[in-house]
């Protein structure tokens, strides 16, 4: 009898010690109301530890939250993505949430000491501002840290009235790894290949690369930390290393996703458009909804844009990824998709969506090139003027071309001359020979013959390099750019090789229409074979045009 009256008080003690240690729970309504909208955005966590690199523990706290919300089919998860422009924001919740249109925001803080750690969520209901329940867990690393994530996640599901499946249960409960601390270094390795993204610092993609071989040498079979290093090489542009660890996650869980889409990667960057296509449409068939997912999505259309200039294919699946990562890249991605075949009033309305998000350089010179190509030089020129101050001074690019096609030539000049005292290198390659016309119209000769000089060398050079880019498309925004000095130089036959092997890529970004009012090509306009070319691809975007539209209509666009 004395020791079943043990038994049960030394459950009862350790009852108590796991509830008051592990999960203190403050409530704040005695029921979650009906919801019908179950969207959510889980916010970037806040490092409230003394030590600031622990940044990487509260990032990794947030993802695993998010991974685990995106498991659950009942719920609208947006992606990392899409939150992260709101990191550090002074933006109130209400606002931030209207931005990613979702009707709950997850806030979250992560404090790390020693082997312990606490986490401290809110979930908010926006429309009325209430915070449907905070919750504070305080755990050992090496021992709850996994449960506390599914806990966490479980929780809000709870909260929102969402029906976690038996399939789910049993993805939520999975633990990646039996070793926390190859998970402490995965964590810390992914934190250092982003970093590497935003900032393209090579010693961050050294950093995640040591850590990913530190997590697997603990733990070989770690299917996060394979598919972590492949990521590392790709964002390495080095898809050949990749492959290896594409297979060895395939051959681990034929199940699990990222295995196929790094896979799908590799091909891609490597300009294998079918084989691409063939491995993204097998991950995008496997759960989970998660950012890695959309970001299939996002890379399937791009290869089938990009690689095999199919738009009708691709819109759709560039539509996709909109659903979870509404950032501004996204919106400029459709929306640079619609401006390439001529559908100009919807490709203004993409491009002012992620305008809103962040006026960045690139979202900049999209929006300006569609008013450029349309002849709005004007509108062009006083877009730019307004926002050009506020940003990186790589935006003076737009300035000078639009005082250029203005004939403005001085006030090219001048603009041109700011740019380069500013030290900035943004947009340079491309397009600094345009002062060359500038020149050529100032009566520069010798300064404009320079720098056409030097710039066909570098063109010429990058074109027999065939080096890819991020999508595995070989260089071929030299053909047009080659193809304008050239017919400004007078040299007729090397201006019409290099704009027939650029007409064969596809005219992209409007340069159909524009290739009509861009005086480089003055001395053209009445040739024959030009106006043979132009015509085809006049013809060829109108029938995208219509095709588009009739898929619109039948609803084909939304996947």
């Amino acid at each position: 009898m004395a020791f079943k009256i043990a038994g049960v008080l030394i459950t009862l003690l350790l009852s108590y010690f796991l509830y008051s240690n592990f999960s203190t729970q403050q409530a704040l309504t005695d029921a979650p109301p009906e919801i019908t909208d179950k969207s959510i955005a889980v916010l970037p966590f806040k490092n409230d530890s003394p030590d600031a690199d622990n940044q990487y523990f509260a990032d990794g706290m947030m993802d695993e939250i998010l991974n685990h919300l995106q498991k659950i089919a009942e719920l609208g998860v947006k992606s990392r993505t899409a939150v992260e422009p709101y990191r550090n924001s002074t933006l109130s919740f209400t606002t931030i949430a209207q931005e990613l249109n979702v009707s709950f925001v997850l806030e979250g803080a992560v404090r790390k000491y020693g082997d312990r750690f606490r986490v401290t969520t809110q979930l908010i209901e926006v429309e009325s501002g209430n915070h449907l329940w905070s919750e504070t867990y305080d755990g050992v690393f090496s021992d709850t840290i996994f449960v506390v994530q599914s806990n966490i996640a479980k929780k809000i599901a709870s909260s929102l009235n969402a029906v976690i499946t038996p399939e789910e249960e049993g993805s939520l409960n999975k633990t990646p790894t039996p070793d926390v601390a190859a998970y402490d270094l995965y964590i810390r390795g992914n934190h250092e290949r982003l970093a590497y993204f935003w900032s393209r610092d090579e010693q961050h993609l050294k950093f995640a690369h040591n850590l990913f071989d530190e997590a697997l040498t603990i733990d070989p079979n770690y299917l996060q930390a394979i598919v972590g290093k492949g990521e590392t090489f790709i964002n390495g542009s080095n898809p050949d290393s990749a492959f290896t660890y594409a297979n060895r996650a395939i051959d681990l869980d034929p199940n699990y996703n990222r295995g196929y889409g790094l896979k799908g990667e590799c091909y891609m960057r490597l300009g294998k458009s079918d084989l691409a296509i063939e491995f993204f449409l097998k991950a995008i068939e496997l759960p989970p909804k998660d950012d890695f997912w959309f970001w299939y999505h996002e890379a399937l259309g791009s290869v089938y844009i990009q690689q095999k200039n199919d738009i009708p294919k691709g819109l759709p699946y560039i539509k996709k990824s909109l659903e979870a990562s509404i950032g501004f890249r996204h919106y400029r991605q459709v929306g640079s998709t619609y401006l390439t075949f001529g559908d100009y009033e919807t490709a203004d309305k993409y491009f002012q969506k992620g305008l809103e998000r962040r006026p960045n350089n690139l979202s900049i010179w999209m929006y300006s090139q569609m008013m450029l190509v349309q002849g709005k030089y004007q509108e062009a020129f006083q877009f730019a003027d307004s926002i050009c101050q506020k940003l990186n001074p790589g935006c003076f690019s737009i300035l000078i071309q639009a005082s250029l096609l203005l004939g403005e030539f001085e006030q090219a000049e001048q603009y041109y001359n700011q740019w380069q005292s500013t030290g900035s290198n943004s947009f340079a390659r491309s397009y600094n020979y345009q002062i060359g016309y500038v020149y050529q119209k100032l009566g520069k000769t010798v300064e404009a013959e320079k720098i056409f000089d030097e710039k066909i060398q570098q063109l010429e050079a990058e074109l027999a390099n065939e080096q890819r880019n991020v999508y595995g498309v070989l260089p071929y925004y030299e053909l047009i750019d080659l193809s304008r000095i050239h017919a400004f130089q007078g040299n007729k036959k090397q201006a019409l090789k290099y704009l027939a092997e650029y007409a064969k890529r596809g005219f992209m970004y409007g340069w159909h229409d524009f290739i009509l009012i861009d005086p480089f090509f003055e001395s053209l306009r009445n040739d024959p074979e030009f106006k043979s070319i132009v015509q085809q691809a006049q013809d060829k975007k109108a029938v995208l045009r219509v095709q588009v539209s009739e898929m619109e209509e039948r609803g084909e666009l939304t996947l």
